[in-house]
């Protein structure tokens, strides 16, 4: 069953009965802070970066509030995205280069 995550600013947390009926799987916080910049127009990136102390390029996980190079959250990265495929949620492709691949949260997506 697919999992449907709608945030709207304002609105009260559900009680903890509620809670306890939902569906929705067990997620730390920063998997809840990630659903929440995805929720709100952000995206994952996937891109090569270059390390500015050492040259070496390598390929890394961001998580990012627009498609700017200065809008990177921190504290979420691969790690994140794991924890977040393992739970059930789908990425769809926004928008592809030979270096970054740019994903959305799919909220169409069956398991």
């Amino acid at each position: 069953m697919p999992y449907l995550l709608v945030i709207e600013r304002g609105d009260a947390p559900p009680d903890k009965g509620e809670c306890e009926m939902s569906n929705m799987p067990k997620l730390s916080n920063r998997a809840q802070r990630a659903l929440d910049v995805l929720a709100n127009g952000g995206e994952m990136v996937h891109r090569l970066e270059r390390n500015g102390y050492t040259g070496r390029e390598q390929f890394q996980t961001r998580f990012c509030t627009s498609a700017d190079w200065g809008s990177v959250v921190k504290g979420l990265g691969f790690a994140t995205r794991c924890e977040l495929e393992k739970a059930g949620f789908h990425f769809r492709i926004a928008h592809r280069s030979s270096v970054a691949t740019h994903y959305k949260l799919d909220t169409g997506a069956s398991l």
